[in-house]
């Protein structure tokens, strides 16, 4: 046989018109009327629960809090020898007014942002090593001493 044979019926058939077949997706007709509903809970509560919380989420704003550092981040020692690195922060006022300090100290309390935390930690001043409760009481002191200057006579 031929080269010639065998390319001629490639050829013609290469001519031919011939109809493209490809897949196409069913489409759907119409739009959908009705929603299948499924319970999200086992009882009523649940789903009133459910609702209180959508609700409460909706009702939440974005709260800003500000923290004052008084220190940089520093070495801290506990009383019983554990040691942690954080910055003193004062305590907020409820109704600052202008001029005044906040404090250091509040109810036997510090308030210390641990390095590597996500939140403030409120400590008592006792946990502390003697030397970082003199530290903070000095540091106290000299705050109150600068915002109120002895009187000259």
């Amino acid at each position: 046989m031929s080269t010639h044979s065998v390319l001629l019926p490639a050829m013609l058939l290469a001519l031919l018109p011939l109809p493209a077949i490809a897949q196409t997706p069913a489409l759907q007709r119409g739009t959908p009327t009705a929603f299948e509903t499924r319970n999200t809970g086992d009882s009523f509560e649940q789903e009133a629960d459910l609702d209180r919380r959508k609700k409460a989420r909706k009702k939440a704003k974005p709260k800003t809090v500000t923290y004052t550092s008084v220190t940089d981040l520093r070495i801290w020692k506990g009383a019983n020898g554990a040691i942690l690195s954080a910055q003193l922060l004062t305590f907020e006022h409820t109704t600052p007014s202008p001029g005044t300090l906040m404090p250091l100290i509040r109810d036997g309390k510090v308030r210390l942002f641990i390095h590597g935390a996500k939140q403030v930690s409120e400590i008592s001043i006792d946990t502390l090593s003697t030397a970082d409760q003199h530290f903070i009481q000095d540091l106290d002191a000299a705050r109150q001493a600068a915002t109120n200057p002895p009187a000259e006579n």
